[in-house]
């Protein structure tokens, strides 16, 4: 019989904590992708922005833009509602997916 071993088993992770890209499965250096319902013509008029932006900022593409768009608006939420500090993280599968009833 093998002696049992003396390595703390690892703490579970809390709904809120985020997964490294190893324990997703991804390939590491790649961010996750996310997926988001927009109208159409808030699709084009976003492309619209990011062609006339690239105009005056170099090349960029549509993730780095979301990302940079994302990050602005979470930046001035943290501002408004968290005294300017980071909000705790949230991982996957804890907001809410689908429109509200009766909408």
């Amino acid at each position: 019989m093998a002696p049992a071993s003396t390595t703390p088993a690892p703490a579970a992770k809390s709904a809120t904590e985020p997964l490294s890209a190893a324990e997703k499965g991804e390939k590491p250096g790649k961010p996750p992708k996310i997926t988001i319902y927009q109208h159409p013509d808030d699709s084009a008029r976003m492309r619209g922005a990011i062609v006339a932006y690239m105009r005056h900022v170099g090349m960029t593409n549509l993730s780095k833009f979301a990302n940079e768009a994302i990050m602005e608006k979470v930046e001035r939420l943290e501002t408004q509602y968290n005294e300017g500090k980071p909000f705790e993280p949230v991982g996957p599968g804890v907001l809410t997916v689908g429109r509200p009833m009766g909408e």
